[in-house]
Order: structure tokens, then sequence, then C-alpha cells
């Protein structure tokens, strides 16, 4: 699968396709010099954000709503459990194990009030790939163990009043 950006095809526009997705939306960002693309996959309603731009730098996230029930905190419990293993990769960390293997310059998750985000970088083009198979892994096909949701949320739901860096430090974030 080449990138948009070095698909060969110049100047995508509003209703062509790029294999199963439709182009919905292109626009000029003249201010940091790129090019916002935005697709649609008919077939699952997902839909893609492209940005290109020269710059060597590699990015790629998965984003979900996880809009709230209540304050339990769910969505940060589903995050972290999201993190321990999936159907390709079942090792019960995969992503601190691609800390120390992988090229990385940014990994992470973030839960936000209303929506789940799991980014990464990279200026390795194979890393690139990697990454993406095992974000996309974790996040379409996680293994979600009853054990992984009761220490994840026992770690939760025991230190209600931690903050978020002696959280961090404990463990509890998907960085390091």
């Amino acid at each position: 699968m080449k990138p948009i950006g070095s698909s060969g095809r110049a100047g995508l526009q509003a209703g062509d396709r790029v294999g199963d997705y439709q182009v919905l939306r292109v626009e000029a960002l003249p201010e940091i010099h790129a090019v916002f693309h935005e697709l649609a996959h008919p077939a699952t309603g997902a839909h893609h954000i492209h940005i290109s731009r020269p710059d060597a730098e590699n990015t790629f996230g998965v984003l979900f709503k996880t809009v709230p029930r209540d304050s339990s905190g769910v969505a940060h419990i589903l995050e972290h459990v999201v993190l321990c293993g999936s159907e390709r990769f079942p090792v019960r960390d995969p992503f601190f194990s691609m800390l120390k293997r992988s090229l990385s310059t940014f990994m992470n998750a973030f839960t936000s009030s209303d929506w789940t985000m799991y980014p990464f970088a990279t200026q390795n083009r194979k890393d690139f790939y990697n990454l993406m198979d095992v974000y996309l892994d974790a996040t379409f096909f996680p293994r979600l163990e009853e054990l992984s949701f009761k220490q994840e949320a026992t770690a939760w739901s025991s230190s209600p009043r931690l903050t978020a860096s002696a959280r961090c430090s404990r463990g509890w974030s998907t960085t390091r």
C-alpha cells in the first residue's frame, strides 16, 4: 500500500476513489505547508484523515468516540486493557515491548472526556508500518481478558486521588 502523498496521483479531488475509500474533501493548509485529505470508507463508515507535508516525521493514530455513561473511568480502563495484547500480538504488553525495539519518536494513548486515541510517530518507514500493524490489531482486535480488566480497574479504583504524574510513575501510562 502506497501512502496517498506518493501514490503518483497528483491533486486528489473530492469524489475521487483511493482503493475502497472515497475522497470527501481536499484542502490546502498553507500555514503548515500541507494538504488535508478527508476520506470515507462506505462499507464500514470509517473516516480517514490524511495530512501530507514534506516532513521526515510519519504519524498515525486511531481515534474512537468513547462517550461515557457515568464517571467510573471505564473509557480510560479500556484504553489500558486494549493495550494488553491482541489477536496477532498475544503478548501481555506489546506496547512496552515495542518501546524497546521501535525507532518511534512518540508512542502513547489518550483518553479525553469523550474520545480515546492511540497515536505514534516515527521517521523510519518500516517501523511506521510495523507500528501501524500492532496499533490496528490492538485497537480493532484486542484480547480483552478478564484478568486485564481486573488489574486495570483495581489499579484505577484503588488510588482515585493520584495525580496523572503519580499514575505514570506507577506504570499506568502507555509511555515510560
